[in-house]
């Protein structure tokens, strides 16, 4: 079993930019270096969410959004 991988571009209030991503069938959110989501100025919520990551763990994190 190999790793897949994408072009992606996506666009924030900033900028939009093209970046290559791990293609991950089953997953529900699409998850960005905070660092990335700066660059391309996407606005966080006021507030954290809890997620729960493949690996079963539940963690909190900020959120926003973004087209991709």
């Amino acid at each position: 079993m190999g790793h897949t991988y994408a072009m992606v571009y996506i666009e924030g209030a900033k900028t939009g930019l093209k970046v290559r991503m791990l293609v991950d069938t089953g997953a529900t959110y699409t998850i960005l270096p905070p660092s990335l989501g700066e660059r391309l100025g996407i606005m966080k919520f006021p507030r954290k969410t809890k997620t729960i990551l493949a690996d079963k763990r539940v963690i909190e994190c900020e959120f926003g959004t973004a087209l991709v």
